[in-house]
C-alpha cells in the first residue's frame, strides 16, 4: 500500500491487482500506516508524510522501518537495526526442546533476559548476550 501511494495511486481499493487482497486487509494497512505517522489525509486524498517517504526509500516492512528510523533519530541506530532484524526473523528466538524438566529449566533461564521495558528490549538483551558468548551454551548450562 505504501509503495502504491508513493507511485500516486489514490484509490487503492480499486487498483487492478493481479490477486486483490481483501478490502479489510487494505483498510488495516492504511490504518497501520496512519498510526505509524507515514500517511495523512482521507480516502482518495492520501498523502505520504516525510516519514512515509523515508519508509518508501527503505523498502522494508513499514513497522520495521519505523523502528530503524526512530533508533537513528535517537542516536540508537545500531539498536534499532538489531531489533528490526530480530523481528524480521520468523518464529521465536526462544526454542524449547527436551523433557518437561528441561523445558521448565529453559523457561527459568530465559527469565534473565527479560527486560522491564518489554519484549523489544528483551530481544536486544538476547542479541547482546549472544555476541559475547554462545547463546546455546548460556541457555543450556546457565
Amino acid at each position: 500500500v505504501l509503495k502504491l501511494l508513493a507511485l500516486g495511486v489514490q484509490d487503492i481499493e480499486c487498483f487492478d491487482f493481479v490477486e486483490s487482497p481483501p478490502l479489510e486487509a487494505i483498510a488495516l494497512a492504511v490504518k497501520n500506516l496512519r498510526q505509524l505517522g507515514a500517511l495523512k489525509g482521507e480516502k482518495g486524498e492520501w498523502q505520504l508524510t516525510p516519514l512515509g517517504w523515508q519508509l518508501v526509500k527503505l523498502g522494508v516492512d513499514p513497522r520495521l522501518g519505523r523502528i530503524v528510523l526512530e533508533g537513528l533519530a535517537r542516536g540508537l541506530g545500531r539498536e534499532g537495526l538489531t531489533i528490526a532484524g530480530l523481528l524480521s526473523c520468523s518464529g521465536s528466538i526462544f526454542f524449547r526442546a527436551g523433557t518437561d524438566e528441561e523445558k521448565a529449566r529453559s523457561d527459568c533461564l530465559k527469565i534473565r533476559f527479560c527486560h522491564m521495558y518489554g519484549d523489544l528490549f528483551t530481544l536486544l538483551s538476547v542479541y547482546q548476550d549472544d555476541r559475547i558468548g554462545d547463546l546455546k551454551t548460556n541457555c543450556s548450562e546457565g
